[in-house]
């Protein structure tokens, strides 16, 4: 069987790093395209554009926004 599409659900955990650098490697070894799913609240409008996101690079990047926002809200 042959993967074209993987879907990851991130999210900014330890645990989301790891779905992401698994799916990232799967993706590698078979030639597929990568597409990170984050789920958001609605009452949290920002980073609109993150809320699809394709390839390892983008995925890592938008999780590291929303790293850094959860901790300027603690």
């Amino acid at each position: 069987m042959t993967l074209k599409n993987i879907g990851v659900f991130v999210d900014a955990t330890p645990e989301g790093e790891k779905r992401i650098d698994y799916a990232a490697a799967l993706a590698h070894q078979c030639g597929a395209h990568l597409a990170g799913i984050h789920v958001v609240s609605a009452a949290s409008p920002e980073y609109r554009s993150d809320y699809y996101v394709i390839g390892e690079k983008a995925i890592r990047d938008a999780m590291g926004r929303r790293r850094g926002n959860c901790i300027h809200r603690r």
